[in-house]
């Protein structure tokens, strides 16, 4: 996984963004209309959520949006798992929606 730093990046250059909630079901609930909207502010734009499997459970037929469904980790086994699973992506912006230091890592 690669993230391009920019100072400034103007919404409609944005072509791919990851935005990352694992679990906690009634903030993915809620973050769903976030998510709808991110296409009116950035057409063109892929995006892919990074998203527990029983969350995944509540979004799962959103459309226009890639998924990628993962156990919560617990290991350092499980973080070096994730970044070999996340190398193939490469993202303009990064959306970490939560404080937690599982999911900023």
């Amino acid at each position: 996984m690669r993230f391009r730093r920019r100072a400034k990046l103007p919404a409609e250059q944005i072509k791919s963004l990851c935005f990352v909630r694992l679990s906690a079901l009634g903030d993915v609930f809620m973050a769903v209309p976030l998510v709808r909207r991110l296409p009116d502010t950035m057409p063109g734009a892929t995006i892919t959520w990074v998203i527990s499997k029983l969350a995944y459970q509540l979004v799962a037929e959103m459309d226009g949006v890639d998924f990628v469904v993962i156990d919560k980790p617990n290991s350092f086994a499980d973080y070096w798992a994730f970044r070999k699973k996340m190398r193939p992506y490469h993202f303009d912006v990064c959306l970490a929606a939560q404080a937690a230091f599982r999911a900023n890592l």
